[in-house]
């Protein structure tokens, strides 16, 4: 295998773990955001599981999908890691989504 294909696998498997990461950091936005703006964790809760589709109606369920999302995404990039080029890159996003992973397991206890 030649590096042009070790580089092109690399770049897609950083795009992937990118976009998982990002939908994990935009969906805890939304719960300091919705959070923010009802008098109880209770109201919260609905407000936030009401934006999802009725089978995700559960919020141990969502946080399962975000930590399996996070735990793939830090997998991808810890093989992108080795890459030269894009290791720097790759290990800020590793720095990233281990905090969003440690906070979504924090919140299943």
């Amino acid at each position: 295998m030649n590096t042009e294909e070790t580089s092109l696998k690399d770049k897609i498997y950083l795009g992937i773990s990118s976009v998982f990461s990002v939908v994990a950091l935009l969906e805890f936005i939304l719960w300091i955001l919705i959070f923010k703006r009802h008098d109880s964790f209770k109201d919260a809760k609905t407000a936030y599981l009401n934006l999802f589709p009725e089978f995700l109606h559960n919020a141990r369920l969502t946080t399962g999908i975000t930590i399996l999302l996070l735990l793939i995404s830090i997998a991808l990039f810890l093989y992108v890691y080795r890459n030269k080029k894009l290791g720097s890159i790759s290990l800020g996003f590793i720095t990233v989504t281990s905090l969003l992973l440690l906070w979504n397991i924090w919140t299943m206890l």
